[in-house]
C-alpha cells in the first residue's frame, strides 16, 4: 500500500512540475511575441518601403531567409515585382494588423493532433504576419508580410501585394506562376 501511495505521489509531483514548466515556457513565449509587436510591424513596413523604392528583388535580399533564397525563382519573382513599378514609392501605411502564432481561436478549432502540432510549430517558429493598407505614389495596395524567426532573427518568408482601385495596364498585370 505504501508503494502504491509513493508511486502516485511521485507521478503527481512529476505532472505538477510538467504543468508548471509548460506554463512558464508558453508564458515567456507569449510575452516575447507580445513585446516584439511594434518591432514586427516596423520591420514589415520598412521592408515594403525599401522594396517600393526600386521594385527590385535585390532590395529584398538582405531580408529573406536561407530557405526562401534556396526555393526562390528569381526570374518569375522579378517579373511579378515589375508589375508593381507603376505604384511608385510607399508614402504611408494605414490599418496595420499583426497576427501571430499565439491565437487561441486556432487552438480551439483544432480537431486533430496534427492541428495542434501545426499550432505549436507556428508558435515556436515565432511566425508573425503583418497586414496593412499602403498608400503609394500612384495608388493603394493591401500588403501582407509574413515574418519568421531564423537563427533568432526575423526574416521575410512571404510577401503579398494586392493592388486596389483601377486595374493595371494589360502588359503590367500579374502573371500566375506555378512551381511544380
Amino acid at each position: 500500500m505504501a508503494l502504491i501511495r509513493t508511486t502516485f505521489f511521485g507521478l503527481g509531483l512529476f505532472f505538477a512540475a510538467l504543468i508548471a514548466f509548460c506554463g512558464t515556457f508558453f508564458g515567456k513565449l507569449a510575452y516575447d511575441i507580445d513585446s516584439q509587436t511594434a518591432a514586427n510591424e516596423q520591420l514589415a513596413v520598412s521592408i515594403t518601403r525599401e522594396l517600393s523604392q526600386t521594385w527590385s528583388l535585390d532590395s529584398l535580399k538582405p531580408h529573406y531567409g536561407a530557405a526562401v533564397a534556396a526555393s526562390l525563382d528569381k526570374r518569375s519573382a522579378q517579373a511579378s515585382l515589375d508589375g508593381f513599378k507603376a505604384l511608385g514609392a510607399l508614402l504611408y501605411v494605414d490599418d496595420v494588423t499583426l497576427r501571430t502564432g499565439l491565437n487561441l481561436k486556432t487552438l480551439e478549432g483544432a480537431k486533430s493532433p496534427a492541428d495542434f502540432a501545426l499550432f505549436l510549430s507556428e508558435l515556436l517558429a515565432k511566425k508573425a504576419t503583418v497586414s496593412f493598407l499602403g498608400k503609394f505614389e500612384h495608388g493603394r495596395a493591401r500588403v501582407s508580410v509574413e515574418l519568421r524567426s531564423e537563427n533568432g532573427v526575423l526574416r521575410l518568408w512571404h510577401l503579398q501585394i494586392d493592388r486596389l482601385g483601377r486595374p493595371l495596364p494589360r502588359k503590367m498585370r500579374r502573371r500566375k506562376v506555378s512551381i511544380v
